[in-house]
């Protein structure tokens, strides 16, 4: 059998009761209360229903009540307190009462150098999160609540961004503003004289950025250096070097400069530094502007040492086919050198030829009987390191015997 709901509601000024029967034939009432939640100004934050006998639980949003210009309120509770449903009940939220606090500002002394820092301490109030801003203004205009946009257009230095996140339990102690609203920090500023240093909390509250405080110091002007003619240094030169396999310096460091860019290096090429001016140094030329330096690593000979062979070859066998001789049979090279070789035969017999790039000799089908000469040039290419060798010329002897 199905379950039918059926619910009748009986509607006074307020509504008093409504009864819901499980069955269908009326059986099973149970009576239930209406509940009216108000806020503290009586406006009606939630109506619901509760079970005759039962004690209520809101299930509405928590209330909440906007802060003033002198508290800051939290929801407490209902009042009276919340009892068994009897009838129509009514309840009124309640909220506990916190006084604010002026948030402590401070600058570390009346007195700033110009082109030193200042250091700058502030707590942000009880409803001030996020970031804030500090402001150090040319002029005190005698408008200290205006937004630090507009404090940016008259010409301010500004430092953003900073958190107000440091733990100052000592403040709180005495201003209840919460342990971790504090900051600490240092702004930059080139300005001179009296000026009013601004901090400004970035939107809090209602999202507006609000000034927690400001305060005038005097900016003195830097204490005046004792001056002295600069010292004159020559400009360092670059090397010329050859390759070694290893790292070596272009360009000396010495007194009165500092070097950047390539000052060392271990392959060939060329390459550049720079050196720059230390305070209180010229070059000898009188100017003051930093100077490249060329410098470079030059490759390094390649040597490339052979020596002719005798290579014998069976006339039976050069008589069906041509014969193929390694390198290595006609020129021992007792210095490789870098690089590709490259092998040209200058003269000798016909019937014998040398590739250009194994160095492979082919004695060709039908040679006789004999000794044959054979003149060829070698030459090692190099590579990114070594030049290209100088050609060899040599002799190698070919023997075409009976056995």
């Amino acid at each position: 059998m199905l379950m039918a709901v059926m619910m009748i509601v009986a509607l006074t000024p307020f509504m008093a009761h409504a009864y819901e029967y499980p069955w269908g034939d009326g059986s099973g009432a149970e009576i239930m209360e209406f509940i009216y939640f108000f806020d503290a100004d009586g406006s009606l934050l939630h109506i619901q229903r509760t079970a005759h006998g039962q004690i209520p639980v809101y299930n509405g949003e928590t209330p909440t009540k906007p802060s003033d210009a002198n508290y800051t309120y939290t929801f407490a509770g209902w009042d009276p307190e919340l009892k068994p449903a009897e009838g129509p009940m009514s309840y009124a939220a309640t909220y506990t009462r916190t006084e604010k606090k002026d948030p402590v500002f401070s600058v570390s002394a009346n007195s700033i150098t110009y082109g030193e820092d200042a250091t700058i301490s502030a707590t942000l109030p009880n409803d001030a999160t996020g970031s804030f801003q500090v402001t150090v203004v040319e002029d005190s205009t005698g408008n200290e609540r205006k937004e630090a946009a507009e404090v940016k257009n008259g010409g301010a230095e500004a430092h953003d961004e900073i958190k107000a996140n440091s733990q100052r339990s000592d403040v709180d102690n005495v201003h209840h503003c919460g342990d971790h609203h504090g900051f600490t920090a240092v702004i930059p500023t080139d300005k001179r004289g009296e000026q009013t240093v601004y901090i400004y909390a970035k939107y809090i509250g209602s999202g507006k950025t609000e000034l927690i405080g400001s305060k005038t110091v005097t900016i003195t002007g830097p204490t005046p250096a004792l001056t002295q003619d600069p010292t004159k240094v020559a400009v360092p030169g670059g090397r010329t070097l050859i390759y070694n396999s290893k790292a070596q310096t272009g360009v000396a460091s010495g007194k009165g400069y500092t070097l950047s860019g390539t000052k060392s290096a271990t392959k060939a090429g060329s390459y550049q530094a720079k050196a720059t001016l230390k305070e209180g140094y010229v070059w000898k030329d009188g100017t003051t502007a930093a100077k490249t330096i060329k410098w470079k690593i030059n490759k390094a000979a390649n040597t490339l040492r052979i020596k002719a062979r005798t290579a014998n070859v069976k006339y039976s066998a050069v008589k069906k086919k041509n014969q193929v001789l390694g390198v290595t049979k006609v020129l021992t090279i007792t210095n490789k050198g870098k690089g590709a070789k490259t092998y040209i035969k200058k003269s000798g017999n016909a019937k014998i030829t040398i590739a250009k790039t194994t160095g492979k000799v082919t004695v060709k089908k039908g040679l006789k009987k004999g000794t044959y000469k054979v003149k060829v040039k070698v030459k090692a290419a190099g590579n990114a390191n070594y030049k290209a060798s100088a050609w060899k010329t040599v002799t190698f002897k070919i023997k075409v015997t009976a056995k």
